[in-house]
C-alpha cells in the first residue's frame, strides 16, 4: 500500500498510521455486530482509535464509548464525532485514567507499539472485560510496523491477565472480512 494514504505525524513517526475517514479492513462490521449480539456489552473501549471513523458504530448500540489515541490529530477528529477520547501514546508512560469497559477493541494497533512499550498497552487492556484484539504477522508491510508477532505470542503475552475464548475468537476470524482475520477474543482473568 502508499504510504502516502496514511495519516502520520513527521515528528513522530510512530503515530498516526490510518487511513483518514477509514480504512474499510478495520471496520469489520459483522464481528462487531457478532460481539454486540454475544457480549451485550454496555461501554467499549476503542485502543487505537484513529479518527474514531469505525468507532462511531458503536453510538447509539452502547451506553459508553471512549476513545483512545496517540496521534493528536486523530484524537480530536474522534471527539468531533462526538466520541470522547484520551490522547495517549504509549511512550509516555501508562494510561490511568480510561476506566473499566465491557468490550476493547483494539483493531491494527498491537503491530505499531515497540516491544519496550507493549507493557504500557497490555495495562490499558486489563481494563477491559473482554478484548478483542487483532496484531499483524511477521514480515506483514504497512506502516511503522516493528511489533508483529505470531498468534501465539500474543496469546502468551495475554496469558497471566486473559484466557483466550476459542469458540468466540474463530467464530470472528470467519466473519471477517479484512484484518479481522489475525482477531483474538480474550476474557480477563478474575
Amino acid at each position: 500500500m502508499d504510504n502516502s494514504v496514511f495519516a502520520t505525524d513527521p515528528g513522530r513517526p510512530h503515530l498516526g498510521g490510518y487511513i483518514p475517514d477509514g480504512d474499510e479492513y478495520t471496520k469489520e462490521e459483522d464481528i462487531k455486530i457478532h460481539l454486540l449480539t454475544k457480549l451485550q456489552p454496555q461501554s467499549v473501549l476503542d485502543i487505537g482509535c484513529g479518527d474514531g471513523s469505525s468507532t462511531v458504530w458503536w453510538q447509539g448500540k452502547v451506553d459508553v464509548i471512549q476513545g483512545v489515541e496517540g496521534f493528536e490529530r486523530g484524537a480530536i477528529a474522534t471527539r468531533a464525532r462526538g466520541i470522547p477520547c484520551d490522547i495517549h501514546d504509549y511512550t509516555w508512560g501508562n494510561l490511568y485514567s480510561c476506566g473499566q469497559f465491557d468490550l476493547g477493541w483494539c483493531v491494527e494497533v498491537v503491530e505499531h507499539i515497540e516491544d519496550r512499550y507493549a507493557p504500557r498497552l497490555l495495562d490499558t487492556f486489563f481494563h477491559c472485560k473482554t478484548l478483542a484484539m487483532t496484531h499483524a504477522l511477521p514480515g506483514q508491510p504497512g506502516w511503522h510496523h516493528v511489533n508483529c508477532k505470531p498468534q501465539q505470542y500474543w496469546i502468551d503475552v495475554l496469558r497471566p491477565f486473559f484466557t483466550l475464548n476459542p469458540d468466540l475468537t474463530h467464530e470472528c476470524q470467519d466473519l471477517s472480512t479484512g484484518h479481522g482475520r489475525t482477531m483474538l477474543v480474550f476474557n480477563r482473568n478474575a
